[in-house]
């Protein structure tokens, strides 16, 4: 066997025996003839998103039921590619691709020199040129709901929350998002951009530099005494460079009393890059996440060393809409050993990872291989994390959650007892944070700062608290699963 049936064939197995739950092969079967089919009428495969996986079946399809349904679908193959005019690359792509589409949301085929995205972000940074701001349209024009640290915006003293009403002469209400974003780039006439801004109902005038815009993996800065890291994309190497900043932040004297971590619009990446940030906060060995698998042994994630901050510094994670996968991982783990206070809005719910494996002629397959479990027991596919205090955000760009996507994935029933534990910020504190979103400015930030200047009072009462280890069993790091929860 080689070329196009070899590679369907490979896929076949591949998701008989590595998907997360099993699959119909009947149904799989009927997806990858329909693909073929759409191919010989010149249509759209009519494929319906969900239909193969049955996390209703205790273990998987054994090979002598399987055998003649595999046996057909590649005699459909040979049947078809013997047809004048059909290329049987072609077929057996469209079969793969509508197999994984009958899958869920994130598996599918990737071509020929397609690579997983996080590896493609190994630099530091973004660059483009421009102002250094995201907006979003408010009734009077623009309003600014991110600054992006020492960008020409945030030197020229924006702050979150104002609104653009002008700019460059020019009513900000008639212009459209792209004519907005060309404007605001280094493709626009003239290097300095005048805007009008509308500040609490204080007019402004600013002038901003069109210059060089760098958005870092990791934005470090000090808010009061409070410490602000803010992780844009678990990328190679982002866990070091949170520890690198979050060591120079507190060996500043006098060091930070509290800490932000800000994993808003952090749609996720690589799980080694999660377990390395959380040595940050948790000490090494405790439990990360369970990737759960029907018929294959669970691989435990833990944090790792060298240890980071002491326990006695309180912690606010701040998520959203846009907050997905590793995030919620390390959102949720930190949540669960009760080192840090959820503030925001529910994040996304993507609580499943994806592998890649290769196929004969350099195609790969990306299908989902793993369910993700908390410290807690919960899984983490769902509608989100609830966050402890629910606070309005400006930046949310996403408008749904992973289980309203068509055929997203729905775990088990729970496998073992949930245990929920209490937030660190008392319910006095988490008040406090409240009064404080109401304040002028990025209200999730806000209600963080309070929400910690309130609990510093109370934070030798965290050392107490012990971490929850990963299950007996043999634990196996990243580097032993080909796993990104992307």
């Amino acid at each position: 066997m080689s070329g196009p049936e070899a590679r369907l064939d490979a896929a076949w197995r591949l998701t008989l025996r590595g998907y997360v739950v099993p699959v119909d092969p009947a149904v799989l079967a009927a997806a990858a003839r329909e693909g073929m089919d759409a191919v010989v009428d010149q249509r759209a495969p009519e494929v319906k998103p969900g239909a193969a996986p049955r996390p209703d079946w205790p273990q998987r399809a054994p090979p002598h039921t399987v055998n003649p349904i595999e046996t057909a679908l590649l005699d459909h193959l040979h049947t078809l590619e013997a047809r004048p005019g059909l290329d049987a690359d072609r077929l057996s792509d469209a079969a793969i691709a509508a197999m994984t589409g009958a899958l869920d949301p994130h598996s599918k085929l990737e071509q020929p020199g397609a690579e997983a995205v996080w590896d493609k972000l190994p630099d530091t940074a973004e660059h483009y040129r421009g102002l250094g701001f995201q907006v979003r349209t408010a009734p009077a024009g623009y309003q600014v709901t991110r600054l992006y640290q020492d960008s020409p915006a945030a030197r020229a003293g924006f702050v979150v929350g104002d609104v653009i009403t002008k700019f460059d002469g020019t009513d900000a209400r008639s212009l459209t998002d792209k004519a907005f974003t060309k404007l605001s780039h280094g493709d626009a006439t003239a290097s300095v951009a005048k805007l009008d801004v509308d500040r609490q109902g204080k007019r402004l005038h600013l002038a901003v530099p069109r210059n060089e815009v760098s958005i870092p993996r990791v934005e470090a800065r000090v808010v009061g005494d409070v410490a602000v890291l803010r992780l844009n994309a678990f990328t190679r190497d982002a866990g070091q460079e949170l520890r690198h900043q979050a060591a120079r932040l507190f060996a500043a004297q006098p060091a930070p009393r509290g800490l932000v971590l800000d994993l808003r619009g952090n749609l996720g990446g690589l799980i080694s890059e999660a377990e390395d940030a959380a040595g940050l906060l948790l000490p090494n060995g405790a439990w990360l996440a369970t990737f759960w698998s029907v018929g294959h042994p669970d691989e435990h994630h833990v944090a790792r060393a060298p240890a980071g901050l002491p326990r006695s510094i309180p912690v606010v994670v701040l998520i959203d809409a846009d907050t997905a996968s590793a995030a919620e991982v390390l959102a949720a783990a930190l949540r669960d050993h009760g080192r840090a206070t959820l503030i925001g809005t529910r994040s996304f719910g993507k609580g499943i990872s994806q592998g890649h494996q290769s196929l004969p002629d350099g195609r790969t397959l990306v299908a989902t291989g793993w369910f993700l479990r908390r410290p807690s027991g919960a899984w983490l596919q769902s509608d989100g994390l609830v966050p402890d205090l629910t606070v309005a955000g400006l930046e949310e760009t996403y408008a749904g959650h992973e289980a309203t996507l068509p055929g997203a994935l729905r775990p088990p029933a729970e496998i073992e007892t949930v245990a929920d534990r209490p937030p660190p910020a008392s319910t006095a504190c988490l008040a406090a944070g409240h009064a404080a979103a109401a304040k002028p400015g990025d209200p999730q930030l806000l209600a963080a700062v309070a929400v910690l200047d309130c609990q510093r009072s109370i934070a030798p009462v965290l050392e107490a608290r012990s971490p929850v280890l990963a299950p007996d069993g043999a634990t196996r790091q990243s580097g032993a699963v080909a796993a990104e929860a992307e």
